[in-house]
């Protein structure tokens, strides 16, 4: 989509998402008003952007469906998720509307990204806070790099990265004490009671409702941390409480300013 080539919040995307994940969290019915023609004409009577901020995914989508739909020569390439969406079938066997295809597309567009982002910061905030914790990780990390670099699995190689992953999502925002030894045998927990936290960690939700990308958002944020850790020493910019917490649809950390030095290995 550009945002990295081109240096910018490629046609306000993410502040679009801010935007519309503010009024998903208050509004009754959730997303269902966002877009609703009832919000649409008495928004603005309020100066209010509510279904503005929905625009460009519904413009971008309706788009990418049509200019799918139009190409004559697409069994002859790789199919991708697009290509699903538009196969997807009805309960009674008929092809899906076009709702419900936009629906899909806002999940990957929006569902998918700020989510892994939020969890990112959880992880890194408090990490950066703590020097004791912060110096382990990156020593750990460093003792599990290769020629090649950080394993392509690091929350197997590095324990305390899989204990600051899982403590970053419980301790995320309002847990008393960020402690991620906790998620480790032996330093202050038993096996048992480890497995009795997991149980109980609600994360990703539970039962039929649990989120279907867990274990893909798990080894993203896994990854990139290790990866950020072992390439650049981090620090804040600014005061003891380096962020603001905003409560949207997710809890965010914002205004986290930070200072990056590229790490020399000898």
């Amino acid at each position: 989509m550009g945002f990295v080539r081109q240096g910018k919040d490629v046609n306000g995307f993410i502040s679009n998402i801010h935007g519309a994940f503010y009024w998903v969290a208050n509004l009754p019915g959730q997303s269902s008003w966002i877009s609703h023609l009832i919000t649409t004409f008495l928004a603005p009577l309020f100066k209010l952007r509510i279904a503005n901020y929905v625009q460009p995914f519904q413009k971008l989508s309706v788009d990418k469906i049509f200019s799918r739909m139009k190409e004559s020569s697409r069994e002859s390439k790789k199919h991708d998720m697009l290509d699903h969406f538009l196969a997807m079938k009805d309960p009674e066997g008929k092809p899906a509307f076009i709702s419900a295809i936009m629906a899909e597309i806002g999940n990957v567009l929006a569902a998918g990204a700020d989510t892994i982002f939020v969890a990112m910061t959880a992880v890194l905030g408090p990490l950066l806070r703590d020097s004791v914790r912060y110096r382990r990780l990156q020593a750990e990390l460093d003792g599990a790099m290769n020629d090649r670099g950080l394993a392509n699995e690091p929350v197997k190689d590095v324990p305390f990265l899989k204990a600051c992953v899982k403590e970053g999502s419980r301790f995320h925002p309002n847990a008393d004490e960020w402690k991620p030894e906790r998620w480790i045998p032996g330093e202050g927990s038993s096996e048992e009671d480890i497995k009795l936290m997991d149980k109980h960690l609600a994360t990703y939700c539970y039962g039929s409702r649990t989120c279907i990308g867990r274990n893909l958002a798990t080894f993203e944020v896994s990854k990139f941390v290790g990866k950020f850790l072992t390439r650049c020493d981090v620090e804040f910019i600014g005061p003891k409480c380096p962020w603001i917490v905003k409560s949207l649809w997710l809890t965010e950390l914002g205004n986290m300013m930070i200072r990056l030095k590229k790490r020399r290995y000898d």
